[in-house]
């Protein structure tokens, strides 16, 4: 299942597609909680850290600046994930076209809506398991895009002369493997699925 987050621009209503939109999501999340699915159970200790979206923060207006704080909060998530897996059976949840403000500056971006970036997260019963996108390969592009978040092109130099001569167009991503376990294996915790745990709080060993 794939939500597009520039989904949440459209006004009124949300047409009937197989596609649910973050406008007809969110609302009725916020004025009565569905009850959650046995399969979008967030264990307690998922991201070892506080929700970055708690209620009484949710904004009411979904702007493409906070469009991914109101999807990027454990909670939220939650959210998100038990909607799909209620309406659709799905327990995936694929969230694309984020905001260029909150993506990297070698994301690419799309001609028609250079707004957004073309990336995406994957939620797995309520967590996000990955996150990815297509990777800008013009260096023209790169500079330029940099130069738009602030970013000075010297001390990256080596990673930009990568694509000075030319490179063919490519994308990435990033899976926590930890996490992966921890749904698969229905742990409650990051640490139970890791063999030495680092978090915020814990380097070392």
């Amino acid at each position: 299942m794939a939500l597009d987050q520039r989904d949440h621009r459209c006004p009124g209503p949300a047409p009937h597609s197989a596609e649910p939109r973050l406008t007809s999501i969110f609302p009725s999340l916020r004025a009565a909680r569905a009850p959650r699915s046995r399969g979008t159970r967030r264990p307690p200790d998922a991201t070892a850290g506080p929700s970055a979206c708690p209620d009484s923060e949710k904004p009411r207006q979904h702007s493409p600046q906070r469009v991914r704080q109101q999807a990027d909060g454990p909670s939220c998530k939650i959210e998100v994930s038990a909607h799909i897996q209620e309406a659709t059976g799905h327990e995936f949840v694929f969230i694309t076209h984020y905001p260029v403000s909150i993506r990297p500056f070698y994301h690419m971006r799309p001609d028609d809506d250079p707004s957004v970036t073309l990336s995406f997260d994957l939620l797995w019963k309520g967590l996000e398991v990955t996150t990815g996108a297509q990777r800008e390969h013009r260096y023209d592009v790169l500079l330029k895009q940099a130069a738009e978040k602030g970013m000075s092109p010297e001390p990256m130099q080596d990673y930009l002369n990568a694509f000075r001569y030319g490179c063919p167009p490519h994308g990435g991503l990033g899976m926590g493997l930890g996490r992966v376990l921890m749904v698969m294996l229905g742990l409650e915790s990051i640490r139970e699925a890791s063999f030495l745990f680092r978090g915020p709080n814990r380097l070392t060993p």
